[in-house]
Order: C-alpha cells, then sequence, then structure tokens
C-alpha cells in the first residue's frame, strides 16, 4: 500500500508486521489490541470471525452493552473512544488484521471521518451563516416587499380627490 493518506474518504489502513526491519511508517496511528482504541471482542473461538467481532464492536460503539467492558487485562471504554476520535484524524491506522479483509481499524476510520466531516461542515454552515448575515440587507428580512410607499412614489403620485 502507497505511504499516501486517502483524502476522499476513511483513513487508509496500515497492516502492523513483525518482520525484521518494519517500521510503522510516520503518520500512523497504532489502534489494535494493546491500545484503548482496540477492539474488546475477540474473533478467536468457535463460532467466531473478524466479522462477528467487527459487527460486535460497531453495535457497541452505537451504544449496544455497556461502556466499559473487560478484555483480558485491559479494560475499553467506549466513551473514551467516542470522545477521543479527533486524535485519530489524519493519521493511517495501523492494526495486525490482513489489509484485505474486515478490521476494527475500518468501523474506527469510517467514525473519525464522519466525526471530523460532520465538525468541518458544522464550522462551515457557521462561517457562511456568519458572512451572509453581515452581506444581506438587515430591512429586506424586516420589510415585506411591495408594501409602503417610498418618497419616489409618492412625490410622482397623482393628487387624488380630498378626503372627507
Amino acid at each position: 500500500m502507497s505511504s499516501q493518506r486517502r483524502s476522499d474518504g476513511p483513513p487508509a489502513r496500515v497492516q502492523l508486521s513483525r518482520a525484521a526491519g518494519w517500521r510503522m511508517p510516520a503518520g500512523a496511528r497504532k489502534v489494535d489490541r494493546t491500545t484503548p482504541w482496540g477492539n474488546p471482542f475477540d474473533y478467536r473461538g468457535p463460532g467466531r470471525d473478524r466479522a462477528v467481532a467487527i459487527c460486535e464492536y460497531t453495535a457497541w460503539l452505537d451504544g449496544e452493552g455497556p461502556d466499559e467492558l473487560p478484555a483480558g487485562h485491559r479494560v475499553f471504554s467506549r466513551s473514551w473512544v467516542l470522545e477521543h476520535l479527533d486524535e485519530l484524524a489524519g493519521a493511517r491506522l495501523a492494526c495486525w488484521c490482513p489489509l484485505d479483509g474486515p478490521c476494527h481499524s475500518n468501523v474506527l476510520g469510517a467514525r473519525v471521518y464522519e466525526h471530523t466531516h460532520r465538525a468541518s461542515e458544522t464550522v462551515r454552515k457557521a462561517a457562511y451563516g456568519a458572512i451572509s448575515r453581515r452581506t444581506t440587507p438587515r430591512d429586506s428580512a424586516r420589510r415585506p416587499v411591495g408594501h409602503g410607499k417610498t418618497r419616489r412614489s409618492r412625490a410622482n403620485a397623482q393628487p387624488g380627490p380630498p378626503a372627507g
């Protein structure tokens, strides 16, 4: 995989390796089970696979089950993960899963992209709103079009019969 980060979607993944001489690329962030970003749902065991563990992880991030889950000697916290998504923005996510298969880092990457995209959209809308409020004439919002006469129209008006 190239060392470039995709800018059109969630962060690209990096597969961790124990091969001699392998180093994690610059700008990559480790998100395996040794970190708070890890998937607390194990894929190993009878009737289990990565897809099942990732579905459970996705449901957990969506609010199913307890906020904190013990897994081995660690305790994983959903609220911590969701509160710290911005720390992963702009980073390639590194995990042990094969690049051509499912991985919880895909779920994290999508959440990071959604979180940062939503945040930037909010900022853009706030900035656009401030600009449009400054450039819109104040009177146009308060005075309906076509109501009342202007000085010019009164000056050009024909005199009518006197009020009686």
